[in-house]
């Protein structure tokens, strides 16, 4: 998997990791080492591969069913520019311009539904020159 089969298609892909695809499709398509594991909050269980080598989750539902692939070493690329390799600020302006709905979680989280794409800087507080660290994509109410 190359950064530049890694094109963000909103609610559909990343490269060409579909979220149609089922568990064993992702790793058969990855075929790299991962861990697997489970995340909670509160009520819900989020169920996850890790590669390690390119960093980056995907988490599952109960049945297998993706909801989300997370990045943090590997830029996924939306709209001609690779996300981890750019900087926070310049991304919270551009998706502040096309999404009016753009959601923020305190000033290191914002969350496009528009786009299914959430994009994190935990730093951003203290350094507003900072990269983004986490780009989450996700499918239709992950974030709801």
């Amino acid at each position: 998997m190359k950064n530049n089969s890694m094109i963000i298609e909103p609610y559909k892909s990343v490269g060409n990791l579909l979220f149609s695809d089922s568990r064993e499709t992702i790793r058969q398509k990855i075929h790299q080492q991962y861990k697997v594991g489970v995340k909670e909050f509160d009520e819900m269980k989020e169920y996850y591969d890790y590669f390690i080598e390119k960093e980056f989750f995907v988490y599952y539902d109960a049945a297998d069913k993706i909801l989300a692939f997370e990045f943090f070493g590997s830029s996924p690329i939306f709209d001609d520019a690779y996300l981890l390799n750019s900087k926070f600020k310049e991304l919270l302006d551009k998706f502040m311009k096309d999404d009016k709905d753009l959601i923020f979680y305190g000033s290191t989280l914002i969350v496009s539904n528009k786009f299914g794409i959430a994009i994190g800087a935990p730093d951003y507080v203290d350094n507003p020159n900072c990269f983004a660290e986490s780009i989450v994509v996700f499918t239709s109410g992950y974030y709801d």
